[in-house]
Order: C-alpha cells, then sequence, then structure tokens
C-alpha cells in the first residue's frame, strides 16, 4: 500500500488512490480540506492535474506539505528530538514540531 501525505490524524491516505481515481482529469486540482495532503499527494502522482491548490482551516498544514516537498526538513536541519518544553513552545507555529511530536499526530500533546 502506497503511503501519500504527512503523518496526520484523520488522515485521507487509506483511500487517495479510490478518491482519486473518481474524479475527472482538468487542468487544475483543488483540495478544500487538504488535512496531511493524502489526497493532494496522489493526486500529483496520477498525471491527471498539472497544477494543484491546498487549502485547510489551519493553514500551516498545506505549507507543511509543500516544505516537505521542496526538501526542507532533512537529517541536516531537523532536529533529531524535541523536548515537551520546546514542543509545547513552539506547536503553535511550527506545524512539523506540532506534527511530528505529538501524540497520534493531532498536533496539541506532546508524545
Amino acid at each position: 500500500m502506497s503511503r501519500y501525505g504527512l503523518p496526520y490524524k484523520g488522515s485521507k491516505n487509506s483511500i487517495a488512490n479510490w478518491i482519486v481515481s473518481e474524479l475527472p482529469k482538468a487542468e487544475i486540482f483543488i483540495d478544500l480540506f487538504c488535512g496531511g495532503g493524502a489526497i493532494t499527494h496522489a493526486a500529483m502522482l496520477s498525471g491527471k492535474w498539472k497544477q494543484f491548490v491546498m487549502s485547510d482551516i489551519d493553514g500551516r498544514l498545506p505549507q507543511l506539505f509543500k516544505d516537505c516537498a521542496w526538501g526542507k526538513y532533512t537529517v541536516e536541519n531537523h532536529p533529531e528530538w524535541v523536548t515537551r518544553e520546546e514542543f509545547n513552545a513552539k506547536k503553535e507555529t511550527d506545524a512539523y514540531i506540532a506534527l511530528v511530536w505529538s501524540f497520534g499526530n493531532n498536533g496539541k500533546d506532546y508524545l
């Protein structure tokens, strides 16, 4: 099974291929409720669309997806461990820390 998007509570990863297969081919793919980006990721790999628009009530998520896709987070520039204190101080402004270092990727509770 392929893995799409970011680890995210409520991810549509398991149904991403099915959703993408049911949508018509077009110039632009718009994902209004992107969450971790599983559907957009699967859509990008499908070749059915040329441009992609992602949106979510939590504006950090589309930006985090884009940053990951463009290689912002590599072994050289991401923390190997985040303390509870650092997590609590940064979770509201740093989507990477909020999702990667939270329990169940909920963005709220430290591992």
